[in-house]
């Protein structure tokens, strides 16, 4: 590759700009701070057949269909998300049922 350098006392720079990839940025919907994709947890509203509503369900793996929303890890974030009514919205789904807290989240709650 060939070193690219702006000015004589600018910092070298090899390749491209759009061949550097950041970690995805997602914001969470309990304290509204933008933090890296792999910080947060994925949340999605699934509705089982013949189920009256949709429920919320953490979808670990991040491979669930739908609209997704981000949240920390922590108690606190969780309950700022329900004092917020923040999952109904972010999920688009009005009415979403919201369940106790994960055990994701519990755990890391509890070791934290």
């Amino acid at each position: 590759m060939e070193r690219v350098s702006i000015a004589p006392d600018a910092v070298p720079v090899t390749g491209s700009a759009a061949s550097t990839t950041a970690a995805p940025v997602r914001t969470c919907i309990g304290c509204r701070t933008r933090d890296a994709q792999s910080a947060l947890l994925r949340l999605v509203a699934v509705r089982e057949p013949g189920a009256p509503r949709a429920e919320v369900v953490a979808d670990g793996a991040r491979r669930l269909p739908g609209r997704g929303a981000w949240v920390h890890p922590s108690e606190r974030c969780w309950n700022l998300a329900l004092k917020k009514n923040a999952f109904s919205r972010a999920l688009r789904s009005p009415g979403v049922g919201v369940p106790e807290m994960p055990s994701v989240i519990r755990s890391s709650a509890e070791s934290g």
